[in-house]
């Protein structure tokens, strides 16, 4: 499999369920990182989407969490993404020779997106306590928190004691909210909508 990501092949993998497959992927990616830092990789899980637009939002999601759009290379993939129609989208993303997209309009799209969610996050307000959407502000406010007991954060945000801490952060992901990604250097908790991160990095 390192062979044919090296060489820019393309590959299926094909196994029954629960047999490794995401684990040998994910497995794959960590040692990209280490032998060919080249290549960055977005994992990404179509499963859930059921039309071209929830694809797209699956994808811009991905996109936005391994390459934030602050970077460089994060400009360049969004910009791919929101370039032309939803119609032709799919043609465009395997389409050789892209012509590069201005990123205010990639800003543009992504300021849209935000608006359409509004009134979804405006609804998640009413179901949550002030703590609790507090919480979620801070952890979108930082992008990510590996260590939601450590002091300074717990300080900047004025969130409380450790335990009240963990106590949010559980209720959170209970709900969806939030994520919890776990990996050897430990757990990182970000807000699960990556568009209504952004949108609660404003408040």
């Amino acid at each position: 499999m390192l062979r044919y990501c090296a060489n820019q092949s393309d590959m299926t993998l094909i196994s029954q369920r629960r047999m490794g497959k995401t684990g040998l992927t994910l497995r794959l990616f960590d040692e990209l990182h280490t032998v060919r830092p080249d290549i960055h990789t977005i994992y990404l899980d179509i499963f859930a989407s059921r039309c071209i637009d929830d694809f797209i939002k699956l994808l811009a999601e991905a996109t936005m969490k391994s390459f934030r759009p602050k970077t460089s290379i994060g400009e360049r993939l969004m910009a791919f993404i929101f370039s032309g129609s939803k119609k032709h989208l799919m043609a465009d993303i395997f389409a050789n020779g892209h012509e590069a997209v201005d990123i205010e309009k990639v800003k543009s799209a992504c300021e849209q997106l935000m608006g359409q969610g509004e009134d979804v996050y405006l609804q998640y307000r009413q179901m949550l306590t002030d703590k609790q959407w507090n919480y979620l502000i801070a952890v979108a406010k930082e992008d990510s928190v590996q260590h939601i007991t450590a002091s300074e954060f717990l300080k900047r945000h004025k969130i409380g004691t450790p335990s009240v801490s963990r106590r949010l952060a559980d209720a959170l992901c209970e709900k969806g909210l939030l994520n919890d990604n776990s990996s050897l250097d430990g757990t990182a908790y970000s807000v699960s909508d990556i568009f209504m991160s952004h949108w609660m990095e404003r408040l």
